[in-house]
């Protein structure tokens, strides 16, 4: 695949990344040319750091997918029965560009048995010198009113919990946690999809950032008569597995 684009002059200074959700299974990317490196993996999304050839102006993305299959490749989520046996790319292709300080991740750990969750957040910092930050954490909670609750679809949201911390970011990557106590603490599940939504804001001086995270709080546990979601009992039912 090949595409023509205009990197636009907000680009410049920031970290720019190119990502493909979901590629089968092997890809090989190049910039006008130069080769930015190759990605295997069916499971996580491919994403090339492409700071340094995207800079404004025009360029030519060449993009090779290798849907070829190593001996003992296949898994039972890409089987011929499963009809999982797909080729290319699925998902969000884009480009993002962020400061150089920034959010690298968010990941959420919820625990409904103390009522809090635990929030890992990946900053990166792509400058040679340290950087004075301070990171915000926000929790919302959405109140189900609907099977089919998400975010934008149930009743207003309320406050449910927050957090702060001030450090100083040296160069590379640095991972941080917080645990936020959360008030209400409701309970998802499918008669009642309660989510929460995590906002996480990093600011320093020069740089701004933030990204958002949604998760549930729920228990799955499981003994010698079935699975179980928040101690009631639950029944599945699908095709191949």
């Amino acid at each position: 695949f090949e595409k023509e684009i205009v990197v636009p002059e907000s680009f410049s200074g920031k970290k720019v990344t190119l990502s493909f959700e979901r590629t089968f299974w092997h890809s090989r990317v190049w910039i006008d040319g130069i080769s930015l490196g190759e990605d295997k993996s069916c499971a996580t999304p491919h994403r090339y750091d492409a700071t340094r050839l995207l800079t404004p102006g025009k360029h030519r993305i060449t993009l090779l997918v290798n849907a070829l299959k190593p001996a003992g490749f296949w898994g039972h989520q890409f089987t011929p029965g499963s009809g999982a046996g797909w080729n290319g790319i699925i998902g969000g292709i884009g480009l993002e560009a962020r400061d150089l300080v920034s959010i690298a991740d968010v990941q959420c750990h919820p625990d409904p048995d103390a009522g809090v969750v635990r929030i890992r957040t990946g900053i990166h910092n792509a400058l040679d010198s340290s950087v004075r930050v301070r990171m915000e954490w926000s929790v919302r909670c959405v109140q189900a009113n609907s099977e089919m609750t998400t975010p934008e679809s149930g009743t207003p949201d309320v406050e449910a919990g927050s957090s702060r911390m001030d450090l100083v970011a040296e160069p590379g990557d640095v991972m941080l946690e917080t645990t936020i106590p959360l008030s209400p603490a409701r309970l998802w599940d499918e008669f009642a999809p309660h989510l929460y939504t995590v906002e996480a804001r990093l600011s320093s001086e020069t740089h701004e950032d933030a990204r958002t995270a949604v998760f549930g709080l729920r228990s799955v546990k499981s003994d010698a008569s079935g699975l179980y979601l928040n101690g009631r009992r639950l029944f599945l039912r699908g095709s191949h597995e």
